[in-house]
């Protein structure tokens, strides 16, 4: 009975297996060909890509080493910077210092040119109040020897060439002048 069933199992298997081949006969050649086919270009393609793949790693083991570089070039600017940074901040604190020191100067000398002007001012307004005073009493005098002169001028009216004359001839000499005028 055993022996039945094996052979029952193998003719099933064969009838199932020729069934197959049966089924699939034409498509398997053209199967197989396209597969070949397509597992080259698969193949030419999987070569562009490791091409690709291997110019990007270049590229990138390149960039990782320029931007190593550059990491090193920008340590060196900034070393550079802070060492120019320091050497700035130092001149301007000199230079702010200067200027401190100048401006405290300035104004020291603001204060003494003040006071000096200040003197010089009242001196100056001394001046002119002796000044003014000099010549109210110029001016007094002058009025005072206004009239002075004004007999001094009718003196020397008077005087003829040779002699003086007395009031009457003074009378006809001026009243002759105003008429020859």
């Amino acid at each position: 009975m055993q022996i039945r069933i094996l052979w029952v199992v193998s003719i099933l298997l064969l009838v199932s297996q020729l069934g197959y081949w049966l089924i699939d006969r034409g498509n398997t050649d053209k199967k197989v060909a396209g597969s070949l086919q397509e597992l080259i270009r698969n193949k030419d393609k999987q070569n562009q890509i490791d091409v690709v793949t291997r110019t990007q790693n270049n590229q990138i083991t390149y960039m990782k080493y320029k931007i190593d570089s550059l990491k090193v070039e920008l340590s060196n600017y900034q070393i550079a910077f802070d060492e120019y940074k320091r050497e700035n901040q130092q001149e301007l604190a000199l230079i702010i210092s200067d200027i401190k020191a100048e401006g405290s100067k300035r104004k020291s000398e603001d204060l003494r040119i003040k006071k000096d002007i200040k003197k010089k001012d009242k001196n100056a307004n001394k001046k002119i109040g002796k000044n003014s005073q000099n010549i109210q009493g110029n001016k007094n005098l002058i009025e005072k020897h206004g009239s002075d002169i004004e007999s001094l001028k009718e003196g020397l009216d008077k005087v003829k060439p040779k002699s003086k004359m007395n009031d009457d001839e003074y009378e006809k000499y001026k009243a002759s002048q105003q008429q020859s005028e």
